[in-house]
């Protein structure tokens, strides 16, 4: 195997103290491409994914898995084997009363995931990095790491293993890959030789926002205004959601206020004025169906945009005051600004919003310009094409 995996390896099972095996895992078109790795494993009964997975990381073995070895739909579903995505899968029916309560919530759940396409791949195998394997054979890189140093690093390893790189940013120094990309508003033009996409028609969101674009109706002139606040996952949501519910009541907006309770697993205590929103499958249609929202500066901000839904701009962190400060340049946004101030700004901003439907009407249009929710297929295209080229340019 190139020295750089089996290296890196090494380093985070040294550095990280890991109590479990650095591994990989190759999909393979053709069955006998997988079952012709020397000493692989194959499975001498039914397992489930997570078994085969464990065998890698705990035992270091090599393990071959087909969409026979696996013991369910669901096991066979996220990894494309055995075109196990049916109706009946697609109900979440096995699922209720187990995982979840109703069925609505189960068939949610199987809609939010995140599956390999079935009908591509007959196999799979699962490895421990530090071994050598097929799975050191790769054609592409990518790398989206806030770190410069770390980045770097896998950048080279891709050069000396002779694959295509490619890098995406929110600002700062970019990498000397094949193919950066910098799609966030108010970012400096990146300073490489590379070839880059820069600019918001790049930006990576969920595909559901784009469709969302299409099939988006007006809501009930009157219908009672709907306020979304969603600030990201992190304990900061719980420290501010009340403060922000009571400013934005306390400025006399009458409104439906939920707030987005991200991946904290603590238990909220209930809100006065407003209701928690648990969206584990993203705010797609919390977003679609608001009249004003309060986001950060990060991807929610992006999904407002693309939906063309008036929002302010609350920063959780200084870093989020750039992407803020760019869109309200723009106005597409209402900025709340910073420091202690900045959640009773939030909350006239909101109250504005709503007391001014040209004021929506005009931020909501002029977000949906900047922001058109089609950057994975632009960035797809580049990517297939890049590949398709062959070798790295290192």
């Amino acid at each position: 195997m190139p020295q750089p995996i089996a290296e890196t390896a090494d380093r985070l099972e040294t550095l990280l103290k890991l109590r479990s095996i650095p591994f990989g895992m190759k999909m393979f078109e053709n069955r006998a491409d997988m079952e012709a790795i020397p000493k692989i494993r194959r499975p001498k009964s039914v397992h489930t994914l997570d078994q085969a997975v464990a065998q890698a990381a705990r035992l270091g073995w090599t393990v071959g898995i087909t969409s026979e070895d696996l013991v369910g739909a669901q096991c066979r579903a996220v990894v494309g084997l055995g075109r196990a995505k049916d109706d009946a899968w697609k109900s979440g029916k096995h699922m209720t009363g187990v995982w979840f309560s109703t069925l609505e919530d189960a068939g949610a759940h199987q809609a939010a995931m995140h599956c390999v396409e079935d009908g591509k791949y007959e196999a799979l195998a699962v490895a421990p990095l530090a071994q050598r394997s097929t799975l050191e054979s790769f054609d592409l890189v990518i790398v989206d790491d806030p770190s410069f140093v770390h980045g770097s690093a896998w950048i080279r390893r891709a050069r000396r293993a002779g694959a295509r790189a490619v890098s995406v940013h929110d600002g700062g120094p970019v990498q000397d890959a094949d193919l950066v990309i910098c799609p966030g508003l108010g970012q400096r033009p990146p300073r490489t030789v590379a070839r880059t996409l820069t600019g918001t028609q790049f930006y990576l969101l969920d595909q559901r926002i784009a469709a969302a674009r299409r099939t988006s109706t007006l809501r009930p002139a009157n219908a009672r205004p709907r306020v979304v606040v969603a600030l990201g996952g992190g304990q900061h949501v719980r420290r501010v959601a009340q403060r922000l519910v009571d400013a934005i009541v306390a400025r006399g907006a009458v409104a439906d206020i939920v707030v987005a309770a991200g991946f904290t697993r603590t238990p909220q205590r209930p809100l006065r004025h407003a209701t928690w929103l648990t969206a584990q499958a993203g705010l797609v249609e919390a977003l679609s169906s608001a009249d004003v929202a309060v986001v950060a500066g990060g991807v929610t901000l992006y999904e407002a945009c693309a939906l063309g839904v008036p929002a302010v701009g609350l920063a959780v962190v200084a870093a989020q005051r750039r992407a803020i400060r760019a869109f309200a340049r723009e106005r597409a946004l209402v900025d709340a600004g910073a420091g202690a101030a900045a959640i009773d700004s939030a909350a006239a901003g909101v109250a504005r919003l709503l007391n001014q439907p040209s004021l929506r009407t005009r931020t909501a249009a002029r977000a949906r310009q900047l922001v058109d929710g089609r950057g994975v297929d632009r960035v797809a295209r580049s990517i297939r094409a890049l590949v398709a080229r062959g070798g790295s340019r290192g």
